[in-house]
């Protein structure tokens, strides 16, 4: 190998790893903005159970027959 072969590999190699990091932090944001979205229903969901209960409605929390 030459030099230039090991700068052209270096090069290469300098490309992926630039675009794996810029793929993580997608990825990274992605799995934020899903955690939020979880969060957030649960919460939603707390409120609609104490709704519920407070309207005196009893919430099952059963699988449906199909599962």
């Amino acid at each position: 190998m030459n030099v230039n072969d090991n700068e052209q590999r270096l090069q290469s190699i300098e490309e992926k790893i630039s675009w794996q990091e810029e793929t993580i932090e997608q990825l990274s944001e992605v799995l934020l903005d899903q955690q939020r979205q979880i969060d957030r229903l649960i919460e939603e969901q707390g409120k609609l159970l104490s709704l519920a209960e407070v309207a005196g409605e009893k919430v099952p929390n059963e699988k449906p027959p199909h599962y």
